[in-house]
This record gives structure tokens, C-alpha cells and sequence, in this order.
């Protein structure tokens, strides 16, 4: 990062560690063998891929032959969406398959579950939520009833809301029926461990390698033993017939590197209690200073590192949220009007348009997402150049 700039917008992408950098970058020419091939090269490669597989599996409570790597968060959730839908299929050939999802799920999933319906290969069913961004209990079970299948993400992307996850879990039991669990966002965040608590409902969970200090374009979907998978890309005997085509060695590397880095943080702080207190005290700020600005799903459990708020101008009426992230930007402070996949989109986040706020205050809000390169200054500077942007606008 730039000298004098600030990046406060983890929950788009991360720098990546130097470790994890240094690795990716020796594993470029060195073991560059492809794991996949019988001799020694391919020895080697594979053996690092196998390490990668168990720090990954450890940071989440899996086992590492549960860890199918994957080309990022997207290609796992949508590996879930395929698999949930042609397995019902399977058992049922003279029935459409219905998948259940959240409202404020992510593209990849709703776009997903929209591509499968043109296609006719399944049909969609969808769970409300309310005006924090949590499930409505009684949609929730109505959906679960008629499905072969639920997704619903642990932590949202422009909120940071976190899953009801006792009430999911209960509610996929009882109805029998498969639970994949977008966890992009929380993983490296809140700890997380399948093996124990409501988590252990979850049948399917993606996670990305950029969102923990890792490389883009590398994933995981952690898939729980027994439970079937039904590829995406076939055409290869690659992660044991579950994804095809030649492993990305270094990415993989360096996403192993970020997911013992991330383990080891929660492990010092696994409440997030440093980076929560700056939130907490920037969120206080921001509604002292600026009169009738709103936080955007408080009310429920939040990313300790994420705050979404609609900013009110000083004439009383809702701010330009995208001019406001640019007036910031050109100040060398960089955070987000919601979720980064939608940047350029002049339409009111779907997120907080599914929650059922105005367009006005979908439109005036900001997204900002620390992470452990900030410090509480950067929340302070924010505060500064905020003011100034909205005296100016």
C-alpha cells in the first residue's frame, strides 16, 4: 500500500502475507511439478498439496480429505449449487429439483440457482429475511419442507450479519436435507469448527483464499465425508474424481501458508475484540457526528471487523453513498458502497433492499471492513476525511 493511503475494505480482498507471497512465488519455479504425474516431480508437488489440504481442513474443523480445492469462492459455491441439484435428480428423475437459499445470499448463488431454473434442472425457493438481514424462522421452515436443499451463508458480505446458525441447523435436521454454507466472509474472522456445534449440520462450505491474507484465485469447498458430490468439471481424476483439471500448485501453497496465519490470529483473539473495538468506536463516531445516519444490520451478531451505514448529509437527507466512497478514495482512503461483485451498479444493493430499506438509504451507505494490517487510526482518518467529503458534497 501507497504511503499515506488506507485500505478499508478487507471484505473485498486482502494483501496477501509474505510468507504466503514468498511461497507462491519460489513454488512458480521450484516444485513446480504437476501432483497428478507418477514421478518425482509430481511427488513433490503432491506432498505440498497435501499440506495445504490438512492447514485448510485445521483452519475450519475438517479433515484435509474433506478439502476439495477449487479457482476460488464462486466455483465452490456453484460446485454445490450443480451437485446439490443433479443428486436429486438422481434419486428422482421425474422430479425438479427445488433448492432453497436466502434473500442476501451471494450472486454466485442466486445467479447460480437462476441459471439452473432457465436451464430447467431445478427450480428456486426462497427464504425472507428480516430488517437486520437474519431468516425469518417461519420462511425458513416453509422452504426447507419442499426442498432438496439449503443455502445459507454464515456471515453477509456487505452487513456482516452472522447466520442464526442454531435455528439453520435445526431446521436442516429436522427436514432432512442438505445445508451448503457460503463462509467466504467469516472464515479467518470467527472461528469456525465442523466438528462441533451447529456447524457440524453443514454438508458442503466455501471457502476463498483472498478474503485470509491468501492469493486470488484459489478456493476450497470443504465437503463432509459421506456426503455426495456431484463435479462440476469433470474429465479427471484430480481432488479424487470431485474436480478436474490441473492443481494451481503455488496458489494452493500459499493458501495453506494463510490458513495456519488466520488460526494463529483467531487463536490470540478468537472474539475479534481488537478489531471489533475499533468498529464499535467508528460506528459511534459516525452516528455522533452526523445526525440520522443508520447502521445497516445492527440488532443481530456482526463480522467484529465489518460496518455498513447509510451516511445522513447535513441538509437532512440521505448522502450519495458512491459519491461520498470517491470523495474518500481521492483522499487515499478506500472503502466500499457494498459488495465489490457489484461495483459499477447503480441499482440499490439488493442486500439492503431485501432487508427493506429505502432506496434512498440503500443508496447513502457505506461499507467499511478493517483488517489486522489497520490500526484505530485509520478509523479516525476516515472520520476526518468523512466530514470533510460530506461539507464539501
Amino acid at each position: 500500500m501507497s504511503q499515506g493511503r488506507i485500505y478499508l475494505d478487507h471484505n473485498a480482498t486482502t494483501p496477501m502475507g509474505s510468507a504466503a507471497a514468498d511461497r507462491m512465488r519460489a513454488l512458480a519455479q521450484e516444485d513446480f511439478g504437476n501432483p497428478s504425474s507418477l514421478h518425482w516431480a509430481g511427488a513433490g508437488a503432491e506432498a505440498i498439496v497435501a499440506e495445504a489440504r490438512r492447514q485448510v481442513g485445521e483452519l475450519v474443523g475438517a479433515r484435509g480429505s474433506e478439502v476439495v480445492f477449487t479457482g476460488g469462492g464462486t466455483e465452490a459455491d456453484v460446485t454445490a449449487l450443480w451437485s446439490m441439484a443433479m443428486a436429486a435428480r438422481r434419486r428422482d428423475p421425474g422430479r425438479l429439483p427445488a433448492l432453497a437459499y436466502l434473500r442476501v445470499e451471494h450472486p454466485a448463488i442466486v445467479e447460480g440457482i437462476g441459471q439452473l431454473e432457465a436451464l430447467g434442472l431445478a427450480r428456486g425457493v426462497c427464504v425472507e429475511v428480516d430488517g437486520r438481514g437474519q431468516v425469518v424462522e417461519a420462511s425458513l421452515r416453509e422452504a426447507a419442507a419442499v426442498s432438496d436443499g439449503l443455502c445459507a451463508m454464515w456471515a453477509n458480505n456487505e452487513t456482516g450479519a452472522l447466520l442464526d446458525l442454531e435455528l439453520v441447523a435445526a431446521v436442516v435436521a429436522e427436514a432432512g436435507i442438505p445445508w451448503h454454507c457460503d463462509a467466504v466472509q467469516a472464515v479467518g474472522k470467527v472461528p469456525i469448527d465442523l466438528a462441533r456445534g451447529p456447524a457440524r449440520q453443514i454438508t458442503t462450505l466455501a471457502v476463498a483464499a483472498h478474503k485470509l491474507y491468501g492469493p486470488k484465485g484459489v478456493g476450497a469447498l470443504i465437503v463432509r465425508r459421506g456426503a455426495e458430490l456431484v463435479p462440476l468439471l469433470p474429465g479427471g481424476a484430480q481432488e479424487g474424481g470431485r474436480r478436474s483439471g490441473t492443481l494451481n500448485v503455488p496458489g494452493i501453497a500459499a493458501f495453506g501458508i494463510a490458513a495456519s496465519e488466520a488460526g494463529a490470529r483467531l487463536a490470540g483473539d478468537p472474539t475479534g475484540a481488537r478489531v471489533g473495538a475499533w468498529r464499535d468506536r467508528l460506528q459511534a463516531a459516525i452516528l455522533g457526528r452526523h445526525e440520522g445516519s443508520a447502521v445497516n444490520g445492527e440488532g443481530c451478531g456482526r463480522l467484529p471487523n465489518t460496518l455498513n451505514v447509510s451516511i445522513m448529509g447535513p441538509g437532512g437527507e440521505w448522502a450519495d453513498g458512491e459519491g461520498l466512497m470517491l470523495s474518500l478514495s481521492a483522499a487515499g482512503i478506500a472503502v466500499s458502497t457494498g459488495a465489490a461483485c457489484s461495483a459499477g451498479s447503480r441499482r440499490p444493493s439488493r442486500i439492503l433492499s431485501a432487508m427493506g430499506l429505502e432506496p434512498a438509504r440503500c443508496h447513502a451507505s457505506l461499507r467499511v471492513s478493517f483488517g489486522h494490517t489497520n490500526d484505530e487510526g485509520d478509523g479516525a482518518r476516515l472520520l476526518d476525511a468523512l466530514g470533510r467529503a460530506l461539507a464539501v458534497g
